[in-house]
């Protein structure tokens, strides 16, 4: 759904009358480039796709790494139990914030 909404001083205003069936969701709002001014964007990060290459990352090596235990049961289609999907969450939470 679009909605036409005004920005002022910092505060985006809705059209009276919108009820939401959830407190929190996300937005796309789409600013006019004639209404920003040049140095917004310097503090705008960027966008950049890495460039793709043959190489392995470490990202998936990392993974390959976790999941090679389980490789032969995700072959086969097998599902996993609640006890097995919470052992790998906790050795990826592991390896991700513990470096281990």
């Amino acid at each position: 759904m679009i909605i036409d909404a005004t920005y002022e001083q910092g505060a985006i205003k809705l059209p009276a009358g919108l009820t939401f069936r959830h407190d929190y969701f996300k937005v796309k709002i789409e600013v006019p480039e004639q209404a920003l001014v040049n140095a917004i964007e310097q503090a705008l990060p960027i966008a950049t796709v890495p460039a793709q290459n043959t190489q392995t990352t470490d990202l998936q090596q990392r993974m390959d790494a976790i999941l090679a235990p389980y490789q032969a049961q995700l072959g086969k289609g097998q599902s996993y139990t609640p006890q097995e999907y919470k052992a790998m969450w906790h050795q990826h939470l592991e390896v991700k914030h513990l470096d281990r």
